[in-house]
Protein backbone atom coordinates (compact mmCIF):
# COMPACT_ATOMS: atom_id res chain seq x y z
CA UNK A 1 0.00 0.00 0.00
CA UNK A 2 2.62 2.43 0.94
CA UNK A 3 4.67 2.03 -2.02
CA UNK A 4 1.55 2.60 -4.19
CA UNK A 5 1.03 5.86 -2.60
CA UNK A 6 4.38 6.87 -2.74
CA UNK A 7 4.29 6.15 -6.72
CA UNK A 8 0.73 7.72 -6.87
CA UNK A 9 1.97 11.01 -5.10
CA UNK A 10 5.32 10.63 -7.08
CA UNK A 11 3.53 10.77 -10.21
CA UNK A 12 1.39 14.22 -9.53
CA UNK A 13 4.61 15.84 -8.17
CA UNK A 14 6.27 15.42 -11.17
CA UNK A 15 2.78 16.22 -13.33
CA UNK A 16 2.69 19.46 -11.64
CA UNK A 17 6.43 20.38 -11.47
CA UNK A 18 6.24 19.96 -15.43
CA UNK A 19 2.82 22.29 -15.81
CA UNK A 20 3.81 25.03 -13.14
CA UNK A 21 6.24 26.91 -14.92
CA UNK A 22 3.65 26.62 -17.68
CA UNK A 23 0.88 27.80 -16.26
CA UNK A 24 2.84 30.56 -15.10
CA UNK A 25 4.45 31.81 -18.88
CA UNK A 26 1.00 32.08 -19.54
CA UNK A 27 -0.41 34.26 -17.12
CA UNK A 28 3.03 36.88 -18.14
CA UNK A 29 1.79 40.09 -20.30
CA UNK A 30 4.07 39.69 -22.96
CA UNK A 31 4.78 36.03 -25.25
CA UNK A 32 6.21 36.98 -28.30
CA UNK A 33 8.99 35.24 -30.73
CA UNK A 34 11.85 36.13 -32.99
CA UNK A 35 12.96 34.13 -36.05
CA UNK A 36 16.43 33.72 -36.94
CA UNK A 37 18.94 31.85 -39.11
CA UNK A 38 22.02 29.46 -38.65
CA UNK A 39 23.77 27.52 -41.24
CA UNK A 40 21.62 24.56 -40.35
CA UNK A 41 18.29 26.44 -41.20
CA UNK A 42 15.46 28.93 -39.68
CA UNK A 43 14.85 28.62 -36.03
CA UNK A 44 13.05 30.69 -33.10
CA UNK A 45 13.55 32.03 -30.09
CA UNK A 46 10.43 32.37 -27.72
CA UNK A 47 10.16 35.10 -25.38
CA UNK A 48 7.98 35.93 -22.06
CA UNK A 49 8.11 39.63 -21.00
CA UNK A 50 11.09 40.13 -23.34
CA UNK A 51 13.06 37.55 -21.90
CA UNK A 52 14.74 34.53 -23.73
CA UNK A 53 12.31 31.33 -22.65
CA UNK A 54 12.90 28.74 -25.68
CA UNK A 55 15.37 28.49 -28.12
CA UNK A 56 14.81 26.18 -30.98
CA UNK A 57 17.43 25.94 -33.72
CA UNK A 58 16.51 22.76 -34.96
CA UNK A 59 12.62 21.31 -35.54
CA UNK A 60 11.58 19.76 -32.99
CA UNK A 61 9.73 16.09 -32.95
CA UNK A 62 12.71 14.97 -35.92
CA UNK A 63 15.59 12.92 -34.47
CA UNK A 64 17.84 14.48 -36.96
CA UNK A 65 19.04 17.91 -35.82
CA UNK A 66 18.30 19.89 -38.72
CA UNK A 67 16.57 23.94 -38.69
CA UNK A 68 13.68 24.84 -40.54
CA UNK A 69 13.72 24.49 -44.56
CA UNK A 70 11.93 28.08 -44.70
CA UNK A 71 11.39 31.29 -42.27
CA UNK A 72 7.62 30.74 -42.83
CA UNK A 73 7.47 27.24 -41.24
CA UNK A 74 9.88 28.36 -38.80
CA UNK A 75 7.15 31.57 -38.09
CA UNK A 76 4.04 28.93 -38.13
CA UNK A 77 5.54 26.68 -35.55
CA UNK A 78 6.75 29.55 -33.11
CA UNK A 79 2.65 31.31 -33.37
CA UNK A 80 1.57 27.34 -32.37
CA UNK A 81 4.21 27.45 -29.24
CA UNK A 82 2.93 30.95 -28.42
CA UNK A 83 -0.84 30.03 -29.05
CA UNK A 84 0.25 26.91 -26.58
CA UNK A 85 1.70 29.27 -24.02
CA UNK A 86 -1.40 31.60 -24.05
CA UNK A 87 -3.81 28.50 -23.44
CA UNK A 88 -1.72 26.98 -20.48
CA UNK A 89 -0.88 24.07 -22.58
CA UNK A 90 2.61 22.70 -22.63
CA UNK A 91 4.45 24.38 -25.66
CA UNK A 92 5.35 20.79 -27.25
CA UNK A 93 4.75 20.13 -30.91
CA UNK A 94 3.56 16.82 -32.28
CA UNK A 95 4.31 15.06 -35.09
CA UNK A 96 0.82 16.04 -36.94
CA UNK A 97 1.35 19.66 -36.12
CA UNK A 98 4.48 19.83 -37.94
CA UNK A 99 3.03 17.82 -41.01
CA UNK A 100 0.15 20.48 -40.95
CA UNK A 101 2.13 23.37 -40.97
CA UNK A 102 4.14 21.62 -43.51
CA UNK A 103 1.20 21.66 -45.63
CA UNK A 104 -0.02 24.91 -45.15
Amino acid sequence: MTIKHSTIVLAISVAVAITLPFYYLARTKNVDYKIFYTRAGWGYDILVDKRLVIHQECVPVLAQKKGFATEQSARAVARIVVHKLKNNQVPTLTYGELIQVSHN
